[in-house]
């Protein structure tokens, strides 16, 4: 897959004037976007083809937007500038449309930018890297790839930081929910949860993921067993893990779930009632 590189030059501060004086100046940074290649992250041919592109900043830790810009296409390259009003870390998404039409790019990549600072950010788009040390749409680390897209998504990345040190798996712990949330694989994390929250509890580590809402996104889920035992292969990548047990989505029976230890790496089912970490992670 080619990739495209968006080309970030942070230039000097915009001011924004006023006739009121008691209006604080805008300190925010107006940021030249250079955008080349073919191929955007889901393989959409648009930089050559596209009508319009269209460049949004986001800050990765709240979801909210804090920039935009249209970009217009100049001897085959796109160019534009977008005036980003915080710093921090962003995440950079490009929508590209042909005539009417318009494709998404749900993953561009992470990058910080400093009020005021000049300098170059470069940022290479296409396919993350799956071994924890890219970005994902919701700026959470991508660590698992399954090599295409099918039923609607290709990776796995994982929330930034732990979303509970201390819940049970679901504040039902006596009954099973049966088949539909005992699937230990890639890709049954998703379902086993929609399944432990369908059967009508109130808390719990499923419950959690499933109610959060987090860059951006709303569509977490507690990981299966195997989707969390990869989770715990890259976790120095991935980054704030815990050495302690974490809860998989994954049951075992009407009592018990299985769970992971980010201490050692092992694997064994337990108590559902018991207070363990959580991590969450969504597909896309």
């Amino acid at each position: 897959m080619k990739r495209i590189l968006v080309t970030l030059v942070i230039l000097s501060i915009a001011m924004m004037t006023s006739c009121n004086l008691a209006t604080p100046a805008d300190t925010g940074s107006s940021v030249e976007v250079v955008m080349g290649g073919t191929e955007g992250a889901r393989g959409y041919s648009f930089a050559e083809s596209a009508a319009w592109v269209k460049i949004n900043v986001v800050v990765a830790s709240s979801g909210v937007q804090k920039g935009s810009g249209v970009l217009s296409k100049t001897a085959g390259v796109w160019k534009g500038s977008i005036h980003v009003s915080e710093s921090g870390t962003m995440r950079f998404i490009a929508t590209a449309g042909l005539d009417e039409e318009k494709v998404q790019v749900d993953w561009i990549g992470n990058s910080t930018l400093v009020m005021g600072s000049s300098g170059i950010l470069t940022i290479t788009v296409g396919t993350p890297t799956s071994d924890g040390s890219g970005y994902g749409p919701a700026g959470g680390k991508v660590f698992y790839d399954k090599g295409s897209y099918s039923f609607g998504w290709r990776y796995l990345e994982a929330a930034s930081s732990n979303q509970s040190t201390a819940i049970g798996w679901s504040s039902i712990s006596d009954v099973a929910v049966g088949p539909t949330a005992q699937g230990t694989g890639f890709g049954t994390g998703q379902a086993n949860t929609t399944a432990i929250v369908g059967q009508g509890c109130s808390s719990g580590a499923a419950y959690l993921c499933d109610a959060l809402t987090l860059g951006g996104y709303d569509d977490w889920f507690l990981p299966s067993k195997v989707e969390l035992n990869e989770m715990y292969g890259k976790r120095v990548a991935i980054g704030g893990f815990t050495s302690d047990w974490y809860w998989s989505s994954s049951e075992f029976n009407n009592f018990n779930a299985w769970l992971h230890s980010f201490i050692n790496g092992n694997q064994l089912n337990n108590n559902k009632f018991g207070n363990l970490y959580v991590r969450a992670v969504r597909a896309f």
